[in-house]
């Protein structure tokens, strides 16, 4: 009994060191590969809004993004219309903004991800459970 107790452990720690390595390689290789986008080594956050689900999650989003739209280490995608979420203050050109429909199940959801040399560390899906918190993480990575 003692000898599959180890097993169960080692491979469980194993397992763990995989999935943790493996984590979001497929969301690395849609955010990366992407001709549209601009993520350099120098990006750090990828803030993404759309018009799915929580509304006034999306709301608040987009004044985060508001204020932080001076940040160059981040970049912002805009996956929405305007009919839902005001997204006026993203029409003026900037070169770490992209205003384009993305179809991609990946862009269709409000979030943030946070990158650590050009890979995914976190990625925060917006949500109204979660956004006081969320919005909070945000603001301590600034």
């Amino acid at each position: 009994m003692k000898n599959y107790t180890t097993i169960f452990l080692i491979f469980s720690i194993f397992s763990s060191c995989t999935q943790k390595e493996m984590g979001y390689k497929k969301e690395e290789s849609i955010l990366f590969n992407n001709v549209d986008l601009a993520v350099t080594k120098d990006t750090k956050r990828v803030y993404i809004l759309t018009e799915k689900e929580c509304p006034t999650c999306n709301k608040e989003f987009a004044l985060f993004m508001e204020q932080n739209l001076k940040d160059s280490t981040a970049l912002f995608i805009i996956n929405a219309k305007g009919l839902q979420v005001d997204i006026s203050m993203f029409e003026t050109p900037k070169s770490n903004v992209i205003r384009k429909k993305f179809k991609d199940p990946f862009f269709q959801k409000t979030k943030a991800i946070v990158l650590t040399n050009k890979k995914i560390d976190t990625i925060l899906e917006i949500n109204v459970k979660d956004k006081k918190n969320q919005f909070a993480f945000l603001n301590n990575l600034n």
